[in-house]
């Protein structure tokens, strides 16, 4: 008699949120979450929290070191005993970049494809939805963003 065949469980996926929004927000990766789980049934998805809770998860995209909170996530994720067997990761935004991070710091266990939404892998330039005809004070903060973007307080705060 033949053996039953088994289907293999389907790879994890972790999710890495933007800067402004949080692991958890029903309108965003909340969302995205539940249309993954529901569009791969049986799939465990992780959306990475970089804190104790969606508030935090929030602000620490804002004013925790890019160096800590990658060191976070490499925690989070080598201490998910779902992960282990490697996983699939997705990022928006800053989220991308901070998987990238992952990769080339720690990737155990390892991302087997890394997938990045609107990543700035290539650096950034201007001021984003710089509104109005007269961009004269986008002008102005572009300049001071340009003094100020590699002043050691900048770089160890923001």
């Amino acid at each position: 008699s033949a053996l039953p065949v088994q289907k293999a469980e389907p790879t994890p996926i972790v999710l890495w949120h933007g800067m402004g929004d949080d692991c958890c927000n029903p309108l965003s990766m909340g969302r995205i979450k539940k249309f993954i789980e529901e569009s791969i049934p049986g799939v465990y998805v992780h959306s990475l929290m970089i804190g104790s809770n969606p508030g935090t998860d929030s602000s620490n995209g804002f004013f925790m070191t890019a160096n800590d909170q990658v060191a976070f996530a490499c925690n989070q994720i080598t201490n998910d005993p779902k992960l282990q067997g490697g996983f699939h990761a997705v990022g928006f935004s800053q989220g991308g970049q901070f998987l990238r991070g992952y990769v080339e710091r720690c990737n155990t266990p390892a991302v087997k494809n890394l997938v990045t939404v609107g990543g700035q892998h290539q650096g950034i330039f201007g001021l984003p939805r710089c509104f109005g005809a007269n961009h004269t004070l986008c002008e102005i903060a572009r300049k001071l963003l340009n003094q100020g973007a590699y002043l050691s307080a900048i770089q160890n705060h923001l």
